[in-house]
């Protein structure tokens, strides 16, 4: 597979706004968030912190992406894997 770039990221044959992200972690603190999305985006690729408030509590969550397609955030799974040992799909808005 060629590699997720920032460019890459996007399915032309898609809908304009993106569906999906790869969810790589999560923190209690922003600065941890911030770090991992300037590691992420050292390689060229595109990454950001969404900010997710529950029960009293804040996540920082650090995102890959984002992809038009949950068949093309799934193509590129592996190689995020790679910076925190973990990645999945999510859902950033809701599909046709």
């Amino acid at each position: 597979d060629p590699p997720d770039t920032a460019a890459d990221a996007q399915d032309p044959s898609a809908s304009p706004e993106p569906a999906y992200a790869l969810q790589i972690g999560a923190y209690a603190d922003s600065s941890s968030a911030q770090r991992m999305v300037r590691r992420v985006q050292a390689d060229d690729r595109s990454a950001r912190v969404r900010i997710k408030r529950e029960g009293g509590r804040t996540l920082y969550q650090v995102q890959v992406g984002p992809y038009e397609r949950r068949r093309r955030a799934v193509q590129h799974v592996d190689s995020v894997r790679t910076y925190t040992g973990n990645a999945f799909v999510v859902q950033i808005r809701p599909t046709p």
